[in-house]
């Protein structure tokens, strides 16, 4: 998936925000998050203002899940026991 813009912190996506506030009001957070990426974060909506919230779906890096192999040691070791 290509978004229109990635931001490295939720102050540079709010600075972008409140330059390009136009762009924002007549979007769904659907699809606003289709296009505007803030690591750990998704673009909310509360009361008709824009707000970030924690994303812990998208929140673990990928080089810190257990590989499919360790999983599976584990499992036989647990088994054996």
């Amino acid at each position: 998936m290509s978004f229109k813009k990635t931001f490295e912190s939720n102050a540079a996506f709010n600075d972008y925000v409140n330059e390009h506030k136009e762009e924002f009001d007549g979007k769904s957070t659907c699809a606003l998050n289709r296009l505007y990426k803030i690591p750990g974060y998704r673009i909310s909506r509360d009361k008709g203002e824009l707000k970030l919230k924690k994303d812990y779906y998208h929140y673990i890096p990928i080089k810190d899940l257990p590989l499919l192999e360790e999983l599976k040691r584990n499992k036989n070791n647990e088994a054996s026991n």
